[in-house]
């Protein structure tokens, strides 16, 4: 059997959403980076019954993940690092964890959902964010094209962590 970093990926959509309920796209099934830690840990459990299960706690976003200044050039995030380029640490939040449904055998994947509440961030060019266990140790890391935050609306996170 042949694995590649296709194997499991995530895939990250991000919407704003406004008062009156309506929402916008403002990413769309766009692949993150898994890091390496991540990996070899999730790699253990075949291999070390010591290995223990460090869940999926919370989320984070920041403002680092751009190479300009205008924030139109995502950074090509590291899968070594353990933290954003530069997290707002204060919206450091849980994550609502939803599985696929065991009988579908279509497809199997853990969906992750957050949000930036519209009092959240605001003037903030948001640019990355992260999944982290509850050790504090990061599991994904995506970098985009800023989107400068304001109280007109929330930014709803949806990841999908997807075994292909």
């Amino acid at each position: 059997m042949k694995f590649s970093d296709q194997t499991c990926n995530g895939y990250l959509s991000i919407y704003k959403e406004f008062p009156d309920g309506t929402r916008e796209t403002v990413l769309e099934d766009d692949p993150n980076t898994i890091t390496m830690a991540s990996r070899r840990h999730h790699l253990a459990f075949l291999h070390d019954e010591t290995t223990s299960i460090d869940k999926l706690a919370s989320f984070k976003v920041g403002s680092g993940g751009t190479i300009d200044p205008d924030g139109l050039r995502p950074l090509v995030p590291d899968p070594t690092r353990n933290d954003l380029y530069n997290s707002i640490t204060l919206f450091n939040k849980d994550i609502v964890l939803t599985p696929s449904d065991p009988t579908d055998n279509s497809q199997v994947y853990l969906q992750i959902t957050f949000t930036l509440a519209q009092d959240e961030a605001n003037g903030v060019k948001v640019s990355e964010c992260g999944v982290f266990k509850e050790s504090g140790q990061m599991f994904n890391i995506k970098t985009f094209a800023a989107i400068e935050k304001s109280e007109s609306f929330s930014l709803i996170f949806d990841w999908k962590i997807r075994y292909v």
